[in-house]
């Protein structure tokens, strides 16, 4: 048999813990049973021959509800017209507050063997997990889907003034910027953050994340007006927080928000720019050029489901997923510091982001630490007359894979 369920679980912690639940069937498994075999079946007390049934599984394109356990809180409709629309969400797993709250989508292949022995009867059972996985058709994506984002900034200094600019200023004009008077010089302009909407993991291109620094002449001082200037960006930082809202039978919904459940995954960019042999400068001017920090660290997003065994949740971005009771989405959130004239400028901002899954390109190349001509035998399933490997095989292959 083959099931699969999307299930989540919740805990109000205290002086006794309660505990709600989800649960919804994806794949009936008493449709999908199969006998591989009737009949009497000799097993030899010492041992011997084994006996092997060649098969195979049709995995459902559709969720096939099924099942006593089929709950009523969903982020999406249950009725079951549209219910046989929707596709098989793919496998995943998270978990929260130390195992306390948990949400994942799982599938698994259950062989049962009866049997009948000396007047006693019995049942033996193995389950083998399996992962079912999305890919995007086609090739990678071409656009990002650039959305602008503006900030508009204030700094007040006599350093402004270009014949003051290292000059030591006196006991009167630093009275007069710490009560901030209007004698002090004053810039204001507008920071332009072009930060993508959409990305897609394993992407071999970089994604876009812009910068420009545009002057606001008609709020700045008259003095400084026209007058060139330069910003130093001194730190950035971008990640991205994946958002996980699960549904449970009489409390609905949990997690998700600033204080739910979410998983910063950071680009290291600041660790990028402080490697940089000269600084990053932003031209304050009427027709400042946009400077692509995307490119320049080539920001992008590794593939998950390559990602090695004993590696955390959070330490990889997951495309977002929405299915009855579990819903994942992400947002791109960034903090950034700019010098100006001896003063520091802050630029903070954030955006929804959707996660597209690799194409299906990305499958067919080894995973992350394979490399390039060595065994790909992972990428083709074996054929069905094939044997299996044997349990002790796939204990040793665990083993050595640190499973």
């Amino acid at each position: 048999m083959l099931h699969g369920r999307a299930k989540s679980k919740s805990v109000m912690t205290g002086y006794q813990n309660s505990e709600f639940r989800g649960e919804f069937t994806l794949i009936d498994g008493p449709k999908t049973m199969k006998t591989l075999f009737s009949g009497p079946i000799h097993i030899a007390a010492e041992g011997g021959a084994q006996d092997k049934w060649p098969f195979s599984v049709h995995i459902p394109p559709r969720v096939e509800v099924g099942g006593d356990r089929y709950c009523t809180e969903s982020f999406i409709s249950i009725e079951p017209s549209s219910v046989a629309q929707d596709e098989l969400p793919p496998s995943f797993e998270v978990t929260w507050k130390g195992g306390f709250d948990e949400a994942f989508v799982e599938y698994y292949l259950e062989a049962g063997l009866r049997l009948d022995a000396k007047g006693s009867r019995g049942t033996y059972t193995a389950v083998k997990p399996i992962r079912i996985l999305h890919f995007n058709p086609g090739s990678s994506i071409t656009s990002n889907n650039i959305k602008r984002h503006d900030t508009e900034l204030t700094v007040s200094s006599f350093h402004l003034e270009p014949s003051l600019k290292n000059a030591k200023l006196s006991r009167s004009q630093k009275v007069k910027k710490v009560f901030g008077t209007p004698s002090v010089p004053s810039l204001t302009f507008k920071v332009e953050v072009g930060a993508p909407t959409v990305i897609q993991a394993d992407d071999p291109n970089p994604f876009r994340f812009s910068l420009r620094a545009v002057p606001q002449w008609d709020q700045s001082s008259k003095s400084l007006r026209d007058v060139p200037r330069t910003l130093q960006l001194t730190s950035l930082d971008i990640n991205i927080w994946t958002i996980v809202e699960v549904k449970t039978e009489q409390r609905r919904p949990v997690g998700g928000g600033e204080v739910g459940w979410r998983f910063a995954t950071s680009l290291n960019t600041n660790k990028a720019l402080k490697s940089l042999s000269s600084p990053i400068e932003l031209q304050c001017t009427n027709d400042s050029p946009t400077i692509d920090v995307g490119e320049m660290f080539k920001l992008g997003i590794p593939l998950y489901s390559t990602r090695p065994a004993n590696s955390l949740w959070d330490e990889f971005v997951r495309p977002g997923v929405v299915t009855y009771n579990i819903r994942i989405t992400n947002q791109l959130r960034w903090e950034m510091e700019f010098k100006i004239a001896g003063e520091i400028a802050k630029v903070d901002g954030k955006g929804d982001l959707e996660v597209l899954w690799p194409p299906r390109e990305a499958f067919l190349r080894p995973p992350i630490g394979i490399p390039a001509g060595s065994d790909q035998s992972w990428v083709v399933p074996p054929a069905e007359n094939d044997n299996p490997p044997t349990f002790r095989e796939v204990q040793e292959e665990d083993r050595q894979a640190g499973r």
